[in-house]
């Protein structure tokens, strides 16, 4: 399990074995320094909120973990 956090320039989550372009639930890094539970679509390259199945805006988010 990873505990570091990693910049989303350096690398994307894996996709989620049960979906084809998403990929598994992440904990996600806001620019503003909370931080939220989100997933990666790899067909329209969009970071979502999976709490409230929202899209974030690009450049919100700087880095993800596993959880």
């Amino acid at each position: 399990m990873i505990n570091e956090w990693i910049s989303i320039l350096d690398d994307m989550p894996l996709r989620d074995p049960g979906y084809e372009q998403c990929s598994v639930n992440v904990k996600a890094l806001l620019q503003d320094g909370s931080e939220i539970i989100a997933y990666y679509a790899e067909d329209n390259a969009v970071w979502y909120n999976y709490h409230a199945s929202k899209r974030i805006k690009d450049g919100q988010i700087i880095a993800w973990k596993s959880l």
